[in-house]
């Protein structure tokens, strides 16, 4: 998979991190404030989507979804997204205007940042693992999932129960 030149050169000081998989590092770089100033939105997203290409794996080395994780990434993700036990929260913008379908939240969970699914469309269900008592001391923060008409439902342990109000 090609990589916008843009990319390349912001990534080209991270090429030792690269070659060590340090995915975690190279997000936190992304986001410590340099993200408006070099690289737009959708370019981390295009980032993210070539690690996930590269590393099926490499969500596994993170301990939250950052910003823009998959912001506007819209061909070639999976309709279904499940993000790995152990991924604690999900800040904002980082799924939003996917065509993610079908979403897995781990128990780990603890919150789930404004505006982190705006626009997910086609989002119809969310599975949790867990019961839905656990899924209520999750902290889904007003706006979480704005523009998401189709989503409903939530799967957890017990059985399907309605997110709407």
């Amino acid at each position: 998979m090609k990589l916008d030149k843009k990319i390349l050169d912001f990534l080209l000081p991270f090429k030792q991190l690269l070659k060590n998989e340090d995915w975690q590092e190279i997000y936190r770089e992304l986001h410590r404030g340099v993200l408006n100033k070099l690289i737009e939105p959708q370019d981390i997203g295009q980032f993210t989507k070539w690690v996930l290409f590269k590393d099926r794996n490499s969500l596994d080395k993170l301990d939250y979804v950052p910003p823009y994780f998959l912001y506007r990434v819209e061909e070639s993700i999976p309709l279904q997204f499940f993000i790995p036990e152990g991924i604690d929260i999900i800040q904002g913008e980082a799924f939003s205007y996917t065509h993610i379908r079908v979403l897995g939240i781990p128990k780990s969970m603890k919150i789930i940042k404004p505006n982190a699914f705006k626009g997910c469309e086609k989002l119809s269900k969310i599975i949790y693992p867990g019961t839905k008592d656990e899924w209520k001391k999750v902290s889904v923060l007003s706006g979480s999932f704005n523009d998401c008409k189709r989503l409903k439902w939530l799967q957890c342990k017990e059985g399907a129960f309605s997110l709407v109000k």
